[in-house]
């Protein structure tokens, strides 16, 4: 399938909730720990696999977006290669921008960073009006 670049603000979940956890045990927060502190490379990550769903793009790899999203809030990253499947998993029908994460925190310490901004961003905005 073909691959393209996208935005990860841009990319939809496709479930409402996500797991803090990979598999392998390893919290999504330290993963995004490692990146930032330059213990793992942003292209170490698996790039996440993306369908196209009525002009919206809806990903299939929602632990692994949760990441780049933080990235993108961060200023670690602007845009990623996704790449585009014709087949996701019935279970992933949701669309949309925000995701309850399941088994408490994230992990890790960036996360809090991110989601300091995105208040400050939106204290700003408010400011603006």
């Amino acid at each position: 399938m073909p691959s393209f670049t996208a935005r990860p603000s841009e990319i939809m979940y496709s479930q409402v909730s996500i797991a803090n956890t990979f598999k392998n045990g390893e919290s999504i927060g330290d993963v995004l720990d490692d990146i930032m502190e330059d213990r793992l490379s942003v292209s170490s990550v698996p790039a996440i696999s993306v369908q196209c769903i009525k002009g919206k793009v809806v990903s299939a790899d929602n632990r692994r977006l949760w990441i780049l999203k933080q990235l993108e809030k961060l200023g670690h990253l602007t845009t990623v290669e996704v790449k585009r499947t014709k087949w996701m998993a019935k279970d992933k029908s949701a669309r949309t921008q925000n995701v309850k994460i399941r088994g408490g925190s994230p992990g890790g310490k960036w996360y809090c960073v991110s989601d300091s901004l995105t208040e400050l961003n939106n204290s700003m905005k408010l400011c603006l009006i």
